[in-house]
């Protein structure tokens, strides 16, 4: 299973799709899980916290039985906090996944740039 962590617009997603892009594992994008279960809030509501973490226990019952068929799993969110990373790994651990750790890096300018100019 892999986890990512780094600022916006570090390449998180785009590592996600390339680590799936050979058909070899499946991507689980919060983000996109977001707009289709809740697209009334928004990232900046006081709501999409405990609705964010909703829709990861949906994605985690999900992606606990790919990972059980032997598939690689993409977590495409941002696992930026020790405890969020832990969360995913003692789930992944427990149906005897590895857990891969991508820490993407980029400079803060380059990140605020990157979302409004691709």
């Amino acid at each position: 299973m892999h986890l990512m962590f780094g600022l916006a617009g570090s390449g998180k997603s785009t590592l996600a799709r390339e680590l799936t892009s050979g058909g070899s594992g499946v991507r689980f994008t919060l983000d996109e899980w977001m707009i289709r279960l809740e697209p009334e809030v928004s990232i900046d509501s006081a709501e999409y916290g405990p609705k964010a973490d909703r829709a990861r226990d949906l994605i985690w019952s999900v992606a606990q039985q790919v990972l059980a068929t032997g598939a690689d799993v993409v977590l495409d969110w941002n696992s930026w906090s020790v405890e969020r990373r832990a969360w995913a790994a003692q789930r992944a651990h427990a149906v005897g996944a590895v857990v891969i750790v991508h820490k993407l890096s980029t400079s803060i300018a380059e990140a605020r740039v990157c979302p409004r100019f691709g």
